[in-house]
């Protein structure tokens, strides 16, 4: 498991993180994002997230992500969000091998982490139904912002764009099967819909 948590607010990130603590911290990454220009200021370390390092300018949006060991390697390159030039990907879930193989083939890359092949799938395509796995995710491609999850990963939000993996008061859940354009200043709007490959938690009646 992993957590994400944003908010325009540092009391309301401090809070959700503690509470999504439970769900790793094996590293952690602060980010600051400018909703006029998504321009983004990442720092990230290993270990457990240190709040005090948490200092949101004014307007900006801050998105924390804490990590549980899901690599085979421990380093500093496997630290969310995963990029590439200027995409970036915060994940919590994980996919499944053969997917991971499929990617590495359709791409030809050798790379093993899934963040960053799921992110370099959706920067060539925004076509999530062939992805096996669990996900819930933020997004930055081409200068925008993405928030989506299938039916497997959990992830809640509420009026004021505040986000987290784990359920909080006035939050709700974000819709599955749903790549929304997340614009900081006018909010979610509902972009394209995807399927979940297989849900473990799905019983047909």
């Amino acid at each position: 498991m992993c957590s994400i948590v944003g908010s325009f607010d540092r009391e309301t990130i401090v809070k959700l993180a503690k509470i999504n603590g439970y769900r790793g911290q094996f590293s952690w990454s602060i980010t600051m994002i400018d909703p006029m220009t998504n321009y983004c200021v990442t720092e990230k370390g290993l270990g457990e997230l240190p709040l005090d390092k948490i200092r949101i300018p004014e307007t900006c949006y801050c998105v924390v992500h804490q990590q549980a060991p899901t690599t085979q390697s421990l380093i500093q390159e496997s630290i969310h969000p995963a990029q590439i030039d200027g995409d970036m990907l915060w994940h919590n879930g994980i996919l499944k091998t053969k997917t991971i193989e499929k990617l590495q083939a359709m791409y030809k890359t050798t790379c093993e982490w899934d963040t960053k092949l799921l992110l370099k799938h959706f920067i060539h395509t925004d076509n999530l139904d062939d992805i096996d796995g669990s996900f819930a995710c933020i997004a930055k491609k081409d200068n925008e912002l993405y928030v989506f999850r299938n039916d497997i990963a959990p992830l809640f939000v509420d009026a004021k764009y505040t986000i987290s993996s784990t359920a909080f008061n006035g939050g709700k859940t974000l819709q599955s099967n749903w790549l929304f354009k997340f614009d900081l200043i006018d909010g979610l709007q509902s972009y394209k819909q995807f399927k979940t490959v297989d849900n473990p938690y799905f019983m047909e009646i």
